[in-house]
């Protein structure tokens, strides 16, 4: 649909046109306008803005009518336009257009044949137009005739001079001018009006005439709606949409008195200001005035708000000087309190109407809000004559003691912003002392406009995903931003707190802490918590809405990759981060795919925090190195022949890339203050970790380094190895030593994070037959009396009284909380002393925590003599440590946890260079049984079982439970325990001193915002069983058994209740022992042996699966059987050298699944056409019970007894019993039947 108005064409055209008092001094004249062949139509099209899109300068899209030529002279007098079909053939076709038809008529020059302005005169009235395209001649031609025109015109023939683009200018007076000396022909024409700025000399036009008046037309193209006609109305309401967990919880009913009640009225009137906003926070930075403000007065705002804290001050002085000018019982009064209500019922209404911009100056503290007096919220504001709020509102006049502050820096503002609507209004008005009102009316009017403006703006912000809470897309609209995407945002237990901790970050009473349902006195009420101390990231009042919003910004921001890796564990952990959780301590668990063989596979993995003891190159470990002669052999049954340990495990990390020093001490020993021993770090590489020019590569052996042992510092023999010990990693060190073995040093680290692999990474060992440290005292660790001391990180420093093994030790550079001796649980016996350093978290303690140091056991004994402790010489530093532990757990079945879910196996090649053409050679490996199946089951949760289970990993290692449960006589054993299973779990579980807080666990959940369960729901596959939140589950030295069910002759099936007794008495089954004679199939149901089969093909073609159908038959002279048939078929198999025939009797076919399944069509003829009648029978109709069969006695057909005659069969005498059909055999063997007599058959008998 379009709509086409005519419209005036000064509205759209540029010409300059004759004014009111110029027009009466011309004749008025009637003309009969034709076209002729200098006219032409210059088409344009303009936007509403007049802004030109398309010019057309010779249009002809016009139609003749009939009688509209002159045939004579060519002249045209009646046109036909269609502004419609002009803009649709230009491809305008949607939207509001204005077009302009200028019907002109060329005179000097034209678009083609153009002239140029060569010179302008000073009032630029005058122009003389020369020409590059014409010759003089021709110039002269065209403007002699025009002149000619003008002179003989009964009228007066105004003309124009063409700019292009549709801009055309008004000519009074034309004149020829020749040069006699050049010959050269130009022009002189005189203008109505001055030429415009834009145009100068060599500006390019032509000198026209219009024919007619102008046309312009205004064309609207009017969309059609599309209208559906097939729409199905809508349905009902579902009300089983799970939209629960979606929404708030639920409160107590209260009333608005009971959510803002608080003894605070300042908190009271923030409360009541942010319930009635009506809008949506935008983001704005209200430091910065071009955020916030566009079209209205900086400085009037601010005056504004500053007339308004008069108002606040004015009306809490009233309230004051009725406080103390009225006392006792009068203050109680109801005209006294109904006088205080009123002003404080102003103060109310001010606060409460602020806009956000009065808001955040009122209640923030910043720079450019209001001082205030206190430093924390609630705060109070500096009172209006203060200095600080003088020198903070500053003045915009010079002369003024408080010229600057704020109210200058919104003047200039206001100044230098070209868009205040203040500016639209006419100076006079200005000028004019009693239009203030009418000025600030504006203003008034401009920040109306301003507040549309921001939220105008802030529509390009939506996919704006910075995740800072002020930043990018609005924190009130992020949340629908979000289920946009199709994720669901779930409540959480903080969603039905009060309101002050939910929008102003602050109890009622106006105090960080304590929050609802938290008491810091005691006692504690029904219900409370007691919290003594606060421990908080910030000293920060947020809101909870606030810390709600922030997740939601952060989810957001992650929001492309948890969509792209939805269903994966990174998805999940995104998930949990995005909840500001780190996987240190909420960890994902997935379960099966556990190697049952591989006993270093080190299968499950996990980021954990803990804290590293860091000397800072001044500070040392020192302990005692003479064990409690308890951990002798003589008492603990070990190797151990003298006091002081046969292995020291510790592991250290540098703090520099290249040390400053050459040669650091990390460990040595003592006797009576004389160094023994000593373990020093030695740098060997080149010190450059850069390129010494530009393409060259950085010596790859620049952080390596000599780790020495010299057991015997005088004699100087040494042990050594070279790794890249400077590398910033954890480095794990042992030191063996027997009696007389000598010393073997051994380092290793692992490589990876989690993501790439799960093995050691460097290991080097080195062995010095040599040296001994009996005797020996004391050990200090990161200091030497003879080198510089070792500047770096130390954990995990133990004492064993054996020499550990090289498995022992990889599990303990995999996993540094890894204490496992060298058998199953032999740890407490072996493990003297062992100083933690931070690695448990706890970095208060000084003393060893070795299994047998407490708990219940019947002999346990300190490290050394009378203590477990060890020195540092000064306070200690620590430093927070994150890294990925290896765990090699044992195997348990589907309780393992496993990480490490991705098998690369290897195809496997058959040696030789031959190929096939028919089959492939490479091959499949075939899948490890050695794998437990993997399970669809995933755990995100805190479960305290997890943690005891990591520490059985750390403390037994690698063993298979099997070898506790699988006893094979547990089949006839009805306990219900696992004995030798529950021994390793009680032997385990004695260094325990009381038993796991469950509360703790409890205690920490509440303060994780538990929406995060509920959408990890919403993150994994739908196949997946999820426990998440706490979970409370056996550990794995856990195991229930089901009590093997003994069944004997007297075994008690029921109980049941006597009537006559008033106890119950059991009901006992007979004699249940079976007893027979047991007849084999094989033998005819005939005693004899039984014969043990497997398999057993079914079907149809069962029944030639037996030795009689082979080509040999059960007596190597062919097949026995009636059909005389033999199960076995010719082939021709192709090979290499040709094909070869032979033939396949083995009957494989009935067991490998050749058989298994298939659709066998015997024929698809009609069969026996002479039995047509008997097909269609059906005896149903005949109401037959069933068929029997008769035949003679034949050997292996007819049981003795059992022979009949075929005349017997067919004598009238012989009737069927009602109800059955009566059949008779023949054997093809058989003599032929004799002929039958009609006359003498049964008509009621039925035979074949």
């Amino acid at each position: 649909m379009v709509n086409i108005d005519q419209i005036s064409s000064n509205i759209i055209n540029n010409q300059i046109e004759y004014n009111s008092q110029d027009e009466t001094l011309i004749s008025s004249f009637e003309i009969d306008t034709k076209l002729d062949s200098t006219s032409y139509i210059e088409y344009s099209i303009y936007d509403l803005n007049n802004n030109l899109l398309n010019l057309n300068s010779n249009y002809n899209s016009y139609i003749i009518e009939n009688d509209g030529q002159i045939a004579q002279s060519n002249e045209i007098n009646k046109i036909v336009i269609n502004p419609e079909t002009d803009l649709e053939n230009l491809g305008y076709n949607q939207g509001t257009y204005n077009v302009y038809y200028n019907i002109l008529s060329r005179k000097v020059g034209s678009d083609i044949e153009s002239l140029y302005i060569s010179e302008i005169s000073s009032d630029r009235t005058e122009i003389r137009l020369d020409s590059n395209n014409l010759t003089n001649a021709t110039l002269q031609e065209q403007a002699e005739n025009f002149i000619f025109e003008r002179q003989e015109s009964e009228y007066f023939l105004d003309f124009y001079i063409n700019l292009g683009d549709n801009n055309l200018a008004i000519a009074n007076n034309i004149q020829l001018n020749i040069n006699e000396n050049s010959f050269n022909t130009t022009i002189l024409i005189k203008l109505y009006e001055p030429l415009p700025d834009n145009y100068n000399i060599k500006s390019e036009l032509w000198v026209v005439t219009t024919v007619g008046n102008s046309l312009a037309y205004n064309v609207e193209f009017i969309e059609e709606p599309i209208i559906i006609e097939d729409s199905s109305p809508l349905q009902g309401p579902n009300f089983n949409l799970e939209i629960n967990d979606q929404v708030n919880n639920s409160s107590l009913e209260l009333s608005r008195s009971d959510i803002i009640k608080t003894s605070l009225s300042s908190s009271t009137d923030q409360i009541n200001s942010l319930l009635n906003e009506k809008e949506i926070s935008i983001n704005i930075d209200y430091s910065n005035f071009s955020d916030f403000i566009h079209l209205s007065s900086a400085k009037t705002r601010l005056e504004n708000f500053a007339y308004k804290v008069d108002l606040l001050e004015q009306h809490s002085a009233s309230i004051s000087t009725i406080e103390s000018s009225i006392t006792g019982p009068t203050s109680a009064s109801s005209a006294v309190v109904g006088s205080k209500t009123i002003f404080q019922n102003k103060i109310s209404n001010i606060i409460t109407n602020f806009d956000h911009y009065e808001y955040t100056l009122y209640y923030e503290s910043s720079s450019y809000a209001w001082p205030k007096t206190t430093s924390s919220p609630p705060y109070l504001l500096a009172t209006s004559t203060s200095s600080a709020a003088l020198a903070w509102l500053g003045s915009a006049n010079e002369s003024s003691d408080n010229y600057g502050g704020i109210a200058l820096s919104s003047s200039r503002f206001d100044d230098e912003n070209k868009d205040n609507l203040i500016y639209s209004i006419p100076q006079f008005l200005k000028d004019d002392p009693n239009n203030r009102q009418y000025e600030l009316f504006i203003n008034m009017v401009a920040q109306h406009y301003d507040n549309i403006w921001i939220y105008i703006k802030d529509v390009t912000e939506k996919f704006n995903s910075d995740n800072r809470l002020d930043y990018g897309i609005s924190k009130d609209l992020v949340a629908d931003a979000i289920r946009d995407f199709g994720v669901k945002l779930y409540q959480n237990n903080f969603s039905n707190n009060d309101l002050f901790t939910a929008f102003l970050g602050s109890t009622p009473e106006g105090s960080l802490f304590p929050f609802p349902n938290i008491t810091s006195t005691l006692p504690t009420p029904t219900g409370f918590e007691y919290i003594n101390t606060l421990i908080s990231a910030s000293n920060d009042y947020i809101p909870l809405d606030d810390v709600n919003k922030s997740l939601y910004k952060r989810l957001y921001h992650n929001l492309p990759y948890l969509l792209k890796a939805k269903g994966t564990i990174p998805g999940l952990r995104t998930l949990i981060n995005s909840y500001g959780i780190p996987d240190t301590i909420l960890k994902i668990s997935e379960f099966g795919g556990k190697d049952k063989v591989n006993s270093n596979d080190w299968d499950l993995y996990s980021n954990n925090f803990n804290y590293a003891f860091n000397n800072n190159g001044n500070n040392f470990i020192s302990s005692s190195f003479v064990l409690n002669s308890a951990w002798t052999g003589e008492i603990l049954n070990t190797n151990l022949t003298s006091s002081n340990p046969s292995t020291v495990e510790f592991r250290f990390k540098s703090n520099e890339t290249v040390p400053s020093n050459v040669s650091q001490s990390i460990f040595s020993i003592y006797s009576a203050s004389i160094l023994q021993s000593d373990l020093t770090l030695e740098y060997t590489g080149t010190g450059l970790t850069s390129a010494s020019y530009s393409g060259a590569t950085i010596d790859p052996n620049y952080q390596y380094a000599t780790l020495k042992w010299t057991p015997d510092v005088i004699a100087g023999n040494s042990a050594s190895i070279s790794l890249p010990f400077f590398n910033k990693d954890w480095w794990s060190v042992m030191i063996t030593s027997g009696s007389t073995n000598g010393f073997e040093l051994t380092s290793a680290n692992k490589l990876y994070n989690g993501n790439t692999g799960t093995s050691i990474g460097f290991i080097s060992s080195s062995f010095i037959a040599t040296g001994s440290w009996s005797q020996t005292t004391d050990a200090f660790f990161t200091t030497s009396s003879s080198q510089t001391a070792f500047s770096g990180s130390l954990q995990e420093i133990r004492y064993y009284n054996t020499i550990l093994s090289k498995d022992s030790f990889k599990d303990y550079v995999m996993n540094p909380l890894s204490i496992e001796g060298n058998t199953i649980n032999s740890s407490p016996n072996e493990l003297a002393f062992r100083a933690t350093l931070g690695s448990e978290l706890d970095i208060t303690i000084s003393s060893s925590i070795h299994p047998k140091v407490t708990g219940s056991w019947a002999l346990y004994s300190s490290s050394f003599t009378n203590t477990s402790n060890f020195g540092i010489n000064s306070t200690p530093t620590y430093e927070t440590n994150t890294e990925y532990f290896f765990q090699d757990q044992p195997a348990v079945g589907i309780k393992n946890r496993v990480t490490d879910k991705i098998r690369v196996e290897d195809n496997v090649l058959p040696p030789g260079d031959t190929l096939s053409s028919l089959q492939s050679l490479q091959q499949t490996p075939s899948v490890s049984s050695s794998y437990t199946p993997n399970v669809n089951y995933l755990e995100v949760a805190f479960s305290p079982q997890n943690e005891i289970n990591d520490d059985i990993n750390s403390q037994l290692g690698y063993f298979n439970i099997g070898d506790y449960i699988g006893d094979p006589s547990f089949r006839t054993n009805s306990n219900r325990i696992y004995p030798d299973l529950n021994t390793l779990r009680d032997e385990y579980f004695k260094k325990y001193t009381k038993e796991y807080d469950l509360f703790d666990f409890i205690r920490l959940i509440k303060y994780f915002d538990n929406s995060l369960f509920k959408m990890i729901k919403d993150f994994v596959p739908a196949r997946t069983s999820l426990a998440s939140g706490i979970v409370i589950k056996q550990h794995i030295l856990e195991r229930n058994r089901y009590k093997t069910p003994l069944v004997n002759q007297n075994t008690t099936i029921a109980n049941y209740v006597d009537d006559s007794n008033v106890y119950n008495q059991s009901l006992t089954f007979q004699d249940i022992t079976l007893k027979g004679t047991v007849k084999p199939q094989w033998n005819k149901f005939e005693e004899g042996t039984i014969s043990n089969t497997s398999g057993g093909p079914g079907g149809s073609f069962n029944k030639f699966n037996s030795i009689g159908t082979t080509p040999y038959g059960p007596n190597g002279v062919g097949s026995e059987n009636r059909f005389n048939l033999t199960q076995s078929f010719n082939e021709s198999l192709t090979y290499l050298s040709g094909s070869i025939n032979t033939i396949q009797d083995t009957q494989d076919e009935f067991y490998n699944g050749e058989f298994s399944g298939s659709q066998i069509t015997v024929t698809q003829q009609n069969i026996n056409p002479g039995c047509d009648p008997f097909k269609q029978i059906n005896p149903q109709a005949y109401n037959v019970r069933g068929i029997r069969m008769y035949s003679q006695s034949i050997a292996g057909l007819a049981s003795p007894g059992n022979s009949y005659n075929f005349g017997d069969f067919i004598s009238n005498d012989n009737l069927p019993t009602e109800g059955y059909i009566s059949i008779w055999y023949q054997n093809p063997d058989s003599i032929v039947l004799p002929g039958i007599d009609p006359n003498t058959q049964a008509d009621d008998s039925v035979s074949g």
